[in-house]
């Protein structure tokens, strides 16, 4: 990507475009990414909560999360979803709503995306393909927000 660059900006045939050029890229650049995180989401469905009971059966329109406050509601994204209504049994909640996995990796901040993937109790919460396609948009957009003019660094998230 940086030697792309570099031969681009050098075969300009005046210096005066290459500096324009150079300065408009990371503006170009910040809304090429933010109207892709902000569509991408709807090329995917919503998704059931899903969790385990106590006997280890597999359970669709339940969240259960014994590590938070007991009042708070799950940590994910709706994004054009049912957020439907929710009731509480001991550290179960059970739901009629639904959410949208892409959209929970990709809207929130980066600590809780990342909270959101490692808790404990949530590996049901993202399938294969939603966590493919977010790993694959953060390592195009890094790639190309890196070596632009402005010194944006990696986009790592605060753990």
């Amino acid at each position: 990507m940086a030697r792309m660059r570099k031969k681009l900006l050098f075969k300009m045939p005046k210096p005066i475009i290459a500096r324009i050029i150079h300065c408009i890229e990371p503006i170009i650049c910040m809304v090429i990414i933010a109207t892709v995180y902000i569509y991408i989401p709807d090329s995917f469905g919503c998704t059931q909560f899903t969790c385990i009971t106590e006997d280890g059966n597999t359970t669709y329109g339940c969240y259960n999360d014994t590590r938070a406050d007991p009042e708070a509601e799950p940590n994910v994204i709706h994004y054009k979803c049912n957020k439907g209504s929710m009731k509480k049994t001991g550290t179960m909640w059970y739901t009629n709503g639904t959410y949208n996995e892409v959209a929970t990796l990709l809207l929130l901040p980066g600590e809780d995306a990342v909270k959101n993937l490692f808790s404990r109790n949530t590996h049901l919460n993202f399938g294969f393909p939603s966590v493919a396609c977010v790993l694959v948009l953060h390592f195009l957009s890094v790639s190309w927000a890196s070596g632009t003019a402005v010194a944006c660094g990696i986009l790592v998230p605060v753990v």
